[in-house]
């Protein structure tokens, strides 16, 4: 699928352009860096337009099975911009989420943070012992059902192909959740995430592209003349 490929190279294009401008023009770092600021804002104004451009496909979709199917697509857009936003606090003033543990809840994203906090601070030997009999039932699942579950996820990104891309966020999405937990605390990895949470968001734009696609490649079909 060409959208595939103009995907890697836009994300490609992406990370380079910034971690050279990151380094290249030190002084505006922090706007990279920094809550509020340009990398987090132009972040945010992607999912909003993914938000936007998932809808209007949506709506131009006749097929019912690729509607619920690309349904996922917008939905995220939304629910990653109301996270960028904390859910109203930036731009409407909302009274914020309580915080918790001391620390301040501005997304959801949050929540993985204080529970990593709580297990570090507060995981006694039981508790190590019990999360190694989930890991070891996971892993014995895996090897036991992940051939027939890697083929199913195979076929399905095969016959709905803008989900490739909303899989491509989800990776994206998983990585930014483990940089913000802070494991190393440096300026980069900060810049790093924020960079990240920004790939999730083009992956998703580029699954709204795709949705298009679909539509207008089955309108097409539609008003080719029976031959």
């Amino acid at each position: 699928m060409r959208l595939t490929r103009l995907h890697s190279l836009a994300t490609l294009l992406n990370i380079i352009g910034f971690t050279m401008v990151y380094y290249l023009v030190p002084r505006h770092q922090k706007r990279f860096i920094n809550e509020d600021r340009f990398l987090e804002n132009l972040t945010a104004v992607l999912f909003i337009c993914v938000f936007a451009l998932g809808l209007f496909f949506l709506a131009r979709l006749r097929d019912k099975g690729k509607r619920r199917a690309y349904s996922a697509i917008p939905l995220a857009g939304l629910l990653c911009f109301l996270d960028e936003i904390s859910y109203g606090e930036r731009l409407f003033h909302i009274k914020r989420l309580p915080g918790l543990r001391g620390i301040k809840i501005d997304g959801l994203h949050d929540l993985v943070y204080i529970g990593f906090m709580a297990i570090k601070e507060d995981a006694t030997l039981t508790f190590y012992a019990f999360l190694s009999l989930l890991l070891a039932l996971g892993l014995f699942l895996v090897l036991r059902h992940g051939h027939g579950l890697a083929d199913r996820v195979k076929r399905l990104l095969g016959d709905y192909p803008p989900l490739r891309f909303l899989w491509r966020a989800i990776c994206f999405l998983f990585l930014a959740l483990l940089l913000d937990l802070d494991i190393m605390q440096t300026r980069f990895l900060s810049f790093a995430e924020e960079l990240t949470e920004m790939n999730v968001a083009l992956a998703l734009l580029f699954g709204a592209f795709a949705m298009g696609y679909e539509e207008w490649k089955a309108t097409g079909l539609a008003a080719q003349p029976d031959s």
